[in-house]
């Protein structure tokens, strides 16, 4: 809820600035990395199935090479869901490039075709029709 008696530019205000940006930093680019570095370092001590590890499920329903899609498609949440909000003020300018990051997004997915199952389901049932 907005509150129009706060005064962005007070000492109170201005004194949150440090925390609020290493917290921006740190779930914007710290969390996404340490997560890609965990999944990656799961991938590789995987065993057969390739599921091994409390971050399958991030992976368990990409194919073997695209592991890092998921982190990815982290990261274009990330952006959509905020990250742009303070960069982009005009509220047209900012749903135009969402929209062209949207279309961009959809259009990797298709190029690189990550998914074991187009139709949603499960590894496993993707195994059984291969």
């Amino acid at each position: 809820m907005k509150d129009y008696g706060i005064s962005c530019n007070s000492a109170k205000y201005k004194s949150y600035l440090p925390y609020a940006s290493i917290m921006l930093f740190v779930y914007a680019v710290m969390f996404p990395c340490l997560l890609a570095y965990y999944v990656r370092m799961q991938r590789a001590n995987a065993t057969a199935a390739g599921l091994a590890g409390p971050l399958s499920f991030l992976t368990g329903h990409l194919r073997a090479p695209s592991w890092w899609y998921e982190i990815f498609a982290l990261n274009v949440r990330l952006l959509l869901g905020g990250a742009l909000s303070p960069v982009i003020q005009d509220t047209g300018m900012h749903m135009t490039v969402v929209l062209m990051i949207l279309m961009g997004f959809s259009y990797a997915t298709r190029e690189i075709n990550p998914y074991l199952n187009k139709a949603g389901g499960h590894r496993e049932q993707a195994l059984d029709r291969r």
